[in-house]
């Protein structure tokens, strides 16, 4: 068996699917992928946690599975998290200075990062900080900036954002995957990891809205410049396509789930005088289904969802031509999807893929479905060799109370 080192493992716990990521950090900006698995899952509902037992069957096969391969036993690991109890939150920490355009120095900034540690230990009792997002300097109440050392200032404010969540959510989350032996050194966001393993560069340079339709929820983040600055989570996802097919035709949710596949799309041909075969979960006998039914019923989903994006979009983003979107998840790929989301707010619309090294694994991982999974490993890789995240969140009720000040370590 090989020998690896500085092993990094990433979790997926979606509403159909459970999945682990293991990755040898070869070097600062170079993973490789030695061990992968997926299994279905319902423990999640709308993207909060339903039955815990069943996730931490899910993530102990997995993890069995990925053990085997690499020999190697997954103790930690980075995930993922949704629902509808995520936020993002803005701070800002003022702080003057006795002396006039004094020069920043990097102890200048060590002192209000401290500073903010110890004002925003506990938001309250029911909400904790396990995302930090993004930091910027406004000096002298003028323009923000990412590193003002060397500049002078007689004032300096703190700008920061960081993503905020429900403790029992969070405790729920982390308990399961902990009943398996595994110890969750951080949280990310579902759209902070798809965002991470979908936007090229010329996307991080303007504003760009990112769609992660999954199978119980679709994920929408706002970044400007690459920073995430706003999400949002809409309780449709792909699963709901399916139900409306079984729920008109009578048939199981397995069978609607392959038509939908199949048949469904965003677009509507009432020409279409084409007939599939199903089987009727009531009687057991076969039934004919008009294949323009399935394909209108998928059409009127699609276009709620467009219209909740535009509801949950609306003042956010800004009126601008270099606005554009890139859709991800399994739901992106429903043919007419991005032409309908593209006619619904006038601007381009790509269908990313999550980027990946060459690896034996790049065939299966190279997809829509993939894309917060390779996120969240990136995000860890990221994190691991900077080392700018070393959070241990053994025990619950600490976690809550120090977590901010441990994202700004």
């Amino acid at each position: 068996m090989q020998k690896y080192n500085n092993i990094i493992n990433a979790i997926d716990v979606g509403t159909s699917k459970v999945c682990i990521l293991s990755a040898e950090q070869i070097s600062e900006n170079h993973t490789k992928i030695i061990g992968f698995s997926s299994t279905d899952s319902n423990g999640l509902s709308k993207g909060n946690i339903s039955d815990q037992e069943s996730i931490t069957l899910a993530v102990a096969k997995v993890k069995s599975d990925v053990e085997k391969m690499t020999g190697i036993p997954i103790t930690n690991a980075y995930s993922n998290i949704s629902g509808s109890h995520l936020e993002i939150k803005s701070m800002s920490n003022s702080h003057g200075n006795k002396l006039e355009n004094k020069i920043i120095t990097s102890e200048d900034l060590d002192l209000y990062e401290k500073n903010i540690e110890q004002k925003h230990k506990i938001l309250d009792q029911k909400r904790a900080v396990f995302e930090h997002l993004n930091t910027k300097y406004r000096l002298d109440n003028s323009f923000e900036i990412k590193d003002p050392t060397g500049m002078h200032r007689s004032n300096m404010e703190f700008v920061y954002r960081v993503v905020t969540g429900e403790i029992n959510l969070i405790d729920k989350l982390e308990g399961s995957i902990k009943d398996t032996g595994i110890n969750t050194l951080h949280f990310a966001s579902n759209i902070s990891s798809s965002g991470e393993s979908t936007l090229i560069e010329s996307e991080k340079l303007g504003q760009t809205v990112v769609i992660d339709i999954g199978a119980g929820v679709t994920d929408i983040g706002v970044f400007n410049s690459g920073d995430l600055n706003y999400l949002k989570i809409i309780p449709i996802g792909g699963i709901n396509f399916s139900k409306d097919i079984a729920f008109v035709t009578g048939i199981s949710l397995k069978n609607a789930e392959e038509l939908k596949l199949k048949y469904g799309s965003a677009q509507w041909d009432a020409s279409n005088s084409d007939t599939v075969d199903s089987i009727s979960e009531e009687t057991g006998e076969t039934i004919q289904i008009d294949i323009k039914d399935i394909a209108l019923l998928t059409r009127e989903r699609a276009t709620e969802l467009c219209q909740l994006l535009r509801i949950s979009l609306e003042n956010i983003c800004e009126e601008k031509d270099d606005i554009q979107f890139v859709l991800t998840g399994g739901g992106s790929n429903l043919p007419g999807l991005s032409n309908l989301i593209s006619k619904h707010f006038c601007a381009p619309v790509r269908i990313a893929k999550p980027y990946i090294e060459s690896t034996k694994f790049q065939d299966i991982l190279n997809n829509q479905i993939y894309s917060t999974l390779i996120g969240t490993l990136r995000l860890a890789s990221e994190n691991t060799a900077s080392n700018s995240f070393n959070l241990n969140q053994s025990e619950n009720l600490q976690f809550s109370k120090n977590i901010f000040s441990k994202l700004l370590s």
